[in-house]
Parts: C-alpha cells; sequence; structure tokens
C-alpha cells in the first residue's frame, strides 16, 4: 500500500516586502507573511496503516472410520478349500490393515459406491501367506486396521473348514418344509471364462435333496459387504416373502426361484453352488456372481 505524504514546504523564499508597483494614478503596496518551514529539529507524523493480509480459509473433510472385507470367507460360512487367493476389501481413511497377522498392501480408491476417501487393502496372492491357511473344522480370522491417531477397527470372521464337502451347481427351485426339510434343486455345469459365468450342456431333471439342520444359505446383495449367512429359518421366512412380493429386495438377482415352466439357464435363473455332506445332505447353498 502505498502512503502518500503531504510535505509543507516554503512557498516563499524571501520576504516581499516592498514590492510595489507605482503608476501614474496610485501606489500599491502588498506583503506576503511567509510559512514556517520545518528543519531538522521537527517531525511529521504519519497516521498508521493497517495492511490486511489476504486470508485462505482450508476446508479438511473427515470421513468416518470403516473397514470392509469383501473378498474372504463370510462368517458363518462352510468353505471345502483353502485359502489360495488375496483376501481384500476397503478401509477409510488410510490405515494398516493385517489379515491375521499378515500385511497387506493398500492404494487409494477414486469415488466408490460407498463414497469417497476409501483405501483398498489386500494380502499377497502369489505365494499365498502360510498364516492363513485353514485346519479342518470351525476357523477365525481376524481383520485389523490401524489408523494414524493410534485407533482400531477390527472385524471377525467365524467359518467353517470341510474339505469333504462335494461341490454341485445348477439351480434351486424350491423349498419345502417337511421332515426332513428339502430342496428342489436342477443341476446345471456352470463355470467361469473371461467373459463370466456360462452353461455347458443341459440342465438336469429335478431332484429332491435334503437339508442340514446346521445348513448356510448365501443370497448376494447388490453391495457386497452386505451379503450375509442366513440359516434355514431365515432363508424359509426370505423364501416366504420372495413368494408374496415375487422378487428379493436389495439382492443381486430379484428372485430366489425361477417362475414355474420357465426356461432354466443363467441368463433367466439364479445360478447356485451346492456343497453336499457326506451324508447326501445339502450343508451351503450360495449364489453365483454373474456380470
Amino acid at each position: 500500500m502505498v502512503v502518500r505524504s503531504l510535505v509543507i514546504g516554503a512557498c516563499v523564499a524571501a520576504i516581499l516586502s516592498g514590492c510595489t508597483q507605482t503608476d501614474s494614478a496610485s501606489s500599491i503596496s502588498t506583503t506576503v507573511t511567509p510559512a514556517t518551514q520545518p528543519d531538522s529539529t521537527t517531525s511529521l507524523t504519519v497516521p498508521p496503516t493497517t495492511i490486511r493480509a489476504s486470508t485462505t480459509t482450508s476446508t479438511t473433510t473427515t470421513y468416518p472410520p470403516g473397514l470392509m472385507v469383501l473378498a474372504g470367507p463370510l462368517d458363518g460360512e462352510f468353505v471345502r478349500e483353502q485359502i489360495d487367493y488375496s483376501v481384500w476389501g476397503d478401509v477409510r481413511p488410510e490405515a494398516t490393515v493385517t489379515v491375521d497377522g499378515v500385511g497387506t498392501n493398500s492404494e487409494e480408491l477414486p469415488e466408490t459406491i460407498w463414497g469417497t476417501g476409501w483405501h483398498r487393502w489386500r494380502t499377497p496372492e502369489d505365494p499365498v501367506p502360510e498364516a492363513l491357511a485353514l485346519e479342518p473344522g470351525v476357523n477365525t480370522t481376524l481383520f485389523q486396521a490401524l489408523f494414524a491417531d493410534g485407533t482400531t477397527l477390527v472385524e471377525e470372521r467365524t467359518f467353517t473348514f470341510d474339505p469333504t464337502l462335494r461341490r454341485e451347481t445348477g439351480y434351486m427351485l424350491g423349498l419345502t418344509l417337511s421332515i426332513p426339510p428339502t430342496v428342489t434343486v436342477a443341476h446345471a455345469t456352470l463355470e467361469y471364462d473371461e467373459w463370466g459365468l456360462y452353461q455347458v450342456g443341459d440342465t438336469s431333471p429335478p431332484v429332491e435333496v435334503p437339508v442340514a439342520t446346521d445348513a448356510a444359505f448365501i443370497v448376494l446383495h447388490w453391495r457386497p459387504p452386505e451379503s450375509r449367512v442366513r440359516d434355514l429359518t431365515e432363508f424359509a421366512e426370505l423364501a416366504a416373502t420372495a413368494s408374496i412380493q415375487g422378487e428379493v429386495e436389495g439382492a443381486w438377482f430379484n428372485q430366489l426361484f425361477p417362475a414355474p415352466g420357465g426356461e432354466l439357464d443363467w441368463a433367466t435363473a439364479a445360478p447356485w453352488a451346492f456343497l453336499i455332506n457326506q451324508a447326501g445332505e445339502l450343508q451351503q447353498a450360495y449364489q453365483l456372481y454373474t456380470p
């Protein structure tokens, strides 16, 4: 800011005391009194100037912390194979994530369906850490996120590893709450390639399969973290609701069972994988993802 000051100097350097102009009619005498000129002992006071600095308001967005497991066994699930893949998920804000003590790598994500501020974490895939090896029977896996401020989030999942289970694929046509309860299934060979799920060959005629008392049912939700394991009672309630409403709200597929008499293939009916125990009972039924 430029401060302009007015310095009062001498307007007249000498006294014009006798400057007289005379003509033939009259004479006029004019006297001018000089202004006082400041000397070395005279100080000029300049009013103080306030300089206002420009301020920039910065906003820091704070997100609620979160920890999601997007690839890994669900709580209450039955699995028949060792974990031979990378377990991964999302965390917010950035954190150090471990799976049963195994460190993970992370990277920042752009905006996702869950919002912004998330980071993707994953365990090594090749080779799979030995610490993730499962023992036959009940296993518990601990997922822990340690944040910069020292707080932690922990998710614990308990599931059963049973390598004796037999895997079959096809379509579930219905549930009958008889003694014992049964499900009606049509078997079909369903496989994945680079394009997604496809069917090989024809669909078999329907068959009845008894349901184990501790059977598990996994109906995929359109938001993967919200998929969960249901027991027989919960699945029966969901099946009754679906039969009344005609669809399953929030599910990846809008249906549990195809319409009676409808054509059965992976494009028109929800595809399922079935785990059969040594007694020939359905131990678990879970829907398969398709694009």
